[in-house]
């Protein structure tokens, strides 16, 4: 339903919605700064750029396009197991969607309020361009920490691995995000991928902190997998690379 243009059935259907009381919170379609629904003035619509917290959030009642939050992926489980990271528009949307059930939950039941009420209190930012929403993910990021490295066979299964999960076989280690390079991990093998990492290791891949920059580079990928695998601090896992 995210495009950039809308029936008139649909818009009836959300002004009805509108008109009953439910908000409807939509995402902008990734890679765009607008498309319906979220465009229209009865949709709560969201934008993703990066954030300097993943729970950050941005809000102008006056805008086309009224929200924008973070968009960063985060490591999540879904059901049956399926790891996987939760980005883009469709993340953002989930934060400001987050932001407004709390806010609701702590709101007096026997007093009306509008979304735009709600979501002004707790915003970071309540005016911005369009031009200033920040898309591309950084692909550098502070060099891990040298730390203990692992067993020779251990290191060499592990690279390996990565390797024969990058597409093609064409991939630079060193210089290349493993996950939204070209020629990185494709998603649909990505839970495969961890699953090997998990079983090799024998620690859950939800127990090792998994955050995205953590796969920046392959360096950056055996350097957690070394932290973890040495039994270090949390504290690198939760965002101290010093």
């Amino acid at each position: 339903m995210e495009s950039f243009h809308i029936d008139e059935h649909l818009k009836h259907l959300f002004q009805k919605l509108y008109d009953q009381g439910k908000w409807v919170v939509a995402s902008v379609k990734n890679g765009s700064y607008s498309s319906y629904p979220a465009a229209l003035p009865t949709v709560i619509g969201v934008n993703g750029t990066l954030m300097p917290e993943s729970d950050a959030y941005w809000f102008d009642e006056n805008k086309l396009v009224q929200a924008a939050a973070d968009l960063t992926p985060m490591w999540t489980q879904r059901e049956f197991n399926e790891y996987c990271f939760f980005g883009g528009n469709s993340k953002a949307a989930a934060v400001v969607t987050g932001h407004l059930v709390n806010q609701l939950i702590r709101h007096d039941r026997n007093q009306t309020i509008s979304y735009s009420a709600l979501l002004a209190q707790s915003a970071l930012r309540k005016k911005w361009d369009d031009g200033e929403l920040q898309r591309m993910l950084p692909s550098d990021t502070c060099m891990p920490t040298d730390v203990g490295r692992l067993p020779q066979d251990l290191y060499t299964k592990i690279k390996k691995m990565v390797c024969s999960y990058c597409q093609h076989g064409q991939f630079d280690l060193a210089n290349s995000h493993l996950l939204i390079s070209r020629n990185g991990i494709a998603r649909q093998r990505f839970f495969r991928f961890m699953s090997e990492i998990e079983s090799t290791l024998g620690i859950s891949a939800n127990k090792m902190h998994w955050e995205f920059r953590h796969f920046t580079s392959f360096d950056h990928f055996i350097c957690h997998i070394e932290r973890i695998y040495h039994n270090e601090s949390n504290t690198y896992a939760q965002g101290d690379y010093s």
